[in-house]
Parts: structure tokens; C-alpha cells; sequence
């Protein structure tokens, strides 16, 4: 609670606080902190990240420097932030879910592995529904799929079958 307070006061001081901010988003990827929230701390490290190259002034920097606020640390703590995302994602596993990862963390390295996830689902909702129809739609909305072989197959084998059904 006085570590919230303390940052509630530097923050409240001094806006440009790119220390501040990292040291925010530090506690809410902390388990043991009671207001634990990836959502929050990922909004405070891009705040962090924003401010520290408007720090100019030496003696700011070297202060930044004794909190280990760097481009780096705050890099690390980005990337940090960006994978327990990707877990909660995981878990909720859904095509919206992983669309949103994919749009709000941009740049995170789990990208291709939420990709992936993703058209996975979509894959397995076309084999559920096992019409050539929804083979095609999940050709057309994932075309770089690694499922996209199967489906076509799949999808060629079901209009033949439609097709010639009458003999």
C-alpha cells in the first residue's frame, strides 16, 4: 500500500515519469500484489516506453539509471508483459480473444504462435460444421493457415461428392 502511494504521489508530481510508470507496471505483474492486471500493466509500460525518450536532462537519466529505467528494462519488461497476455489468452482460447491479441500487441514475439492458435479454431469449426461451404470460408479468411491444405482437400472432396451425388 505505501509503494501505491508513493507512485500515486510521483505520479501526481511530476507527469513525465517513465520510472513511475515501470515501476507500476512492475506491481500489477506481481501475483503477490492484490491488484494483479496484465491489462494495466501493459498500458503502463507503453506510458514508460512513450516518456523515457523525453527524459534529456542529465541528472533525470541517472536516476533513471539507479531504477534500471532503460530502453532495454523496459524492452524486457514489454516482452514480459506481452507473454502473460498471451497466456491469459490461451486460456480463453477463442478466434475474438486471439484477434484482439494479435491487433492490441502488435509486436509481441507470441504473435505467430496466436496466429496459429486462431486458425487452428477456425480450422476445427469448419470440420465441425463438414460442409464444403465452411471449408471454403475458412479458405478464404485463412489463406496462410497451416490447415489450408487440408481443408482444400477436404473442401474438393465434399463439391465432388455434392456433385456426382445423383449418379
Amino acid at each position: 500500500n505505501k509503494a501505491v502511494e508513493a507512485l500515486d504521489k510521483s505520479i501526481a508530481k511530476d507527469t513525465l515519469n517513465p520510472a513511475g510508470y515501470y515501476l507500476y507496471a512492475m506491481l500489477h505483474i506481481d501475483t503477490a500484489f492484490a491488484r494483479y492486471d496484465v491489462d494495466s500493466a501493459y498500458l503502463f509500460t507503453n506510458r514508460a516506453i512513450a516518456q523515457f525518450p523525453l527524459v534529456v536532462e542529465s541528472k533525470d537519466l541517472q536516476s533513471l539509471k539507479e531504477l534500471s529505467v532503460d530502453s532495454a528494462n523496459l524492452q524486457t519488461l514489454k516482452d514480459r508483459v506481452d507473454s502473460l497476455k498471451f497466456l491469459e489468452i490461451k486460456e480463453l482460447h477463442t478466434i475474438n480473444d486471439y484477434n484482439w491479441f494479435v491487433e492490441t500487441h502488435n509486436d509481441a514475439k507470441e504473435i505467430p504462435g496466436a496466429i496459429k492458435l486462431r486458425n487452428h479454431i477456425a480450422f476445427e469449426q469448419a470440420e465441425g460444421t463438414n460442409t464444403w461451404q465452411s471449408y471454403k470460408q475458412f479458405m478464404t479468411e485463412y489463406p496462410l493457415a497451416e490447415d489450408f491444405n487440408e481443408a482444400e482437400t477436404r473442401y474438393k472432396k465434399l463439391i465432388w461428392e455434392e456433385r456426382t451425388a445423383d449418379g
